[in-house]
């Protein structure tokens, strides 16, 4: 049986997910397969930031993320402790910046959900779509490429013959382990292997020890152990990692070895613990030396990898997932020359080595606590707690700008801050995100974000909403490619006082701003100027590679 689809997603995770949710978000149809017959069953990844939740207001999933997953009063601090029990040795506050914030720069903070609860509400958003084809249980055992497109072979993994999948271009969402990266020829930089891990996803009564002192991670430390309790539910359900001490493979953690281990690392010796699951991991950083092989483009962790230390990984899979489909998206539909899937490498490479250098260093930060801790010296852990920067990555999360790609810039700069991690003040220099404003449409309050996520999306301040809308009607390139025009002021589409979009957005009351399906900008012009359509125009063969 032969089958053919715009696009074939090869994973089933948050990266596969979210690359199927914008490509239907554009209205492109895709299949994605994926090995297993279900999603992940085991917590992982817990931390989302505050850009990953704008997206999930975007798919609809937000509300049902933040109800399922951890309680809000365990998300703001990390604890450091001998054992849960015990002496407590620090505290690192992790604040969400816009919590207390006059003016937040988003609409929505950050949260805390397991994985798979993530996972499983990303599957439910991507199947609602008529243009999603999920199949789970099906593996793809091989794929050729040519200029028109990639034939792969998807077999189900419970039995039948092999079918045959064409497809446009293919998204390797496949982890880690990607096969599909290996079968390109695509190697790996960076350190594969920092140190050994234990996850144990259990059941126990620990709330009580706990709820003074809330906290999304409880860090145990004794020259014993190292290892953190990851809050699932703030009561009975925790996942504890525990770092491999020299000489301990993963098989000495037999299911009585994990019961000891967390009735050690609670304090609590006859602490009842009910194992849920039982996973091993290796904490590396690595990139991959190349994202695409032809029609082949790689993306989450097939791309680029992290340290779960910082709370980056799983984030920056579904950030370059999204910029990755709505290029992939525009390529298939036509309105976007081929040459703009080149930009999703140039934009996205940069980020994931700021973020890969990032969890690297966070992570070899702590294997040298663990070193100090099996020495006894916990002078070295308490400096090495009170070293490690409070507050937020607002700056690193939202404030990250594609300098060169997709863009067509305007020659400014966005405004410099203190700390490029920490800190962040929205603007709308081309190649940034397009700035949070609470603005009415047709009566409800919703943010500018909210527009963002089908076609190309151009807001006119108050006196050029006319000029702007004649000039996407007429401009030669734009008649292909679908852009929205909305007025944005105190008589326009989008109502805001006067003068607020001026000021946030950096244009005049004729200027306008082209904001990408990704919500980032990919053109200003600050006055209308006399011949508006031809610089859209310019701007939109500049952008989309035409």
């Amino acid at each position: 049986m032969v089958s053919e689809t715009p696009v074939l997603i090869v994973g089933g995770g948050p990266a596969g997910l979210a690359a199927s949710l914008t490509l239907s978000h554009l209205g492109i149809g895709s299949m994605l397969v994926n090995k297993y017959p279900g999603t992940l069953e085991h917590p992982k990844a817990v931390g989302l930031m505050q850009r990953t939740a704008e997206l999930l207001r975007l798919w609809g999933a937000e509300d049902e993320m933040r109800s399922r997953g951890v309680p809000r009063e365990f998300c703001d601090r990390m604890v450091w402790t001998t054992t849960l029990s015990a002496d407590e040795l620090g505290r690192t506050e992790t604040v969400e910046p816009d919590d207390t914030a006059s003016e937040p720069q988003s609409p929505t903070m950050g949260l805390r959900c397991p994985q798979n609860i993530t996972e499983s509400v990303l599957r439910d958003r991507a199947q609602s779509h008529d243009l999603a084809d999920l199949h789970y249980g099906f593996e793809m055992t091989g794929f050729e490429q040519d200029a028109d497109g990639v034939t792969a072979t998807i077999v189900a993994r419970d039995g039948g013959a092999p079918s045959t999948v064409q497809a446009r271009y293919m998204i390797a969402a496949d982890g880690n382990d990607s096969a599909v990266r290996r079968a390109c020829g695509i190697g790996r930089a960076g350190d594969a292997d920092m140190g050994h891990f234990v996850n144990i996803f259990h059941r126990a009564p620990l709330g009580p020890l706990v709820r003074d002192r809330p906290g999304w991670s409880y860090a145990v430390i004794t020259p014993e152990l190292t290892g953190s309790f990851v809050t699932i539910n703030g009561d009975d359900v925790w996942l504890f990692h525990v770092n491999l001490a020299a000489g301990e493979t993963v098989e000495d953690f037999t299911q009585q070895r994990c019961v000891d281990t967390v009735r050690h690392a609670a304090g609590i010796n006859d602490l009842d613990v009910d194992l849920i699951s039982i996973k091993s991991w290796i904490l590396g950083a690595e990139l991959s030396t190349a994202f695409r092989d032809r029609r082949v483009l790689l993306t989450g962790d097939a791309a680029h990898r992290t340290t779960p230390d910082g709370g980056v990984g799983m984030n920056t899979g579904l950030h370059s997932a999204h910029n990755l489909a709505w290029k992939v998206g525009a390529v298939v539909s036509g309105w976007a020359g081929a040459g703009l899937l080149d930009t999703y490498e140039i934009e996205r490479r940069s980020v994931a080595e700021t973020n890969v250098a990032y969890s690297a260093n966070r992570g070899s930060g702590i294997m040298k606590m663990i070193e100090a801790v099996r020495a006894g010296d916990l002078d070295t852990v308490r400096a090495g707690i009170a070293a490690r920067p409070p507050g937020g990555r607002q700056g690193m999360d939202l404030g990250f700008r594609y300098e060169a790609g997709a863009v067509a810039p305007d020659g400014t700069a966005p405004p410099q801050v203190e700390n490029p991690v920490a800190d962040y003040v929205q603007n709308a220099c081309p190649g940034g995100r397009a700035p949070h404003l609470w603005v009415k449409r047709d009566g409800a309050r919703m943010s500018t974000l909210d527009a963002f996520g089908g076609g190309l999306v151009l807001l006119a301040a108050s006196d050029g909403a006319a000029a702007w809308r004649a000039a996407a009607d007429h401009a030669a390139v734009g008649s292909k490619v679908p852009v929205e025009v909305l007025s944005v002021g105190a008589a326009g589409e989008l109502q805001v006082p006067a003068g607020r979009f001026e000021t946030l957005y950096g244009v005049e009351p004729d200027g306008a701003v082209l904001v990408r399906p990704d919500g980032f900008v990919g053109w200003r012009a600050q006055h209308a100027g006399d011949a508006p359509a031809e610089a859209l125009d310019s701007a939109l063969a500049t952008i989309l590679k035409l």
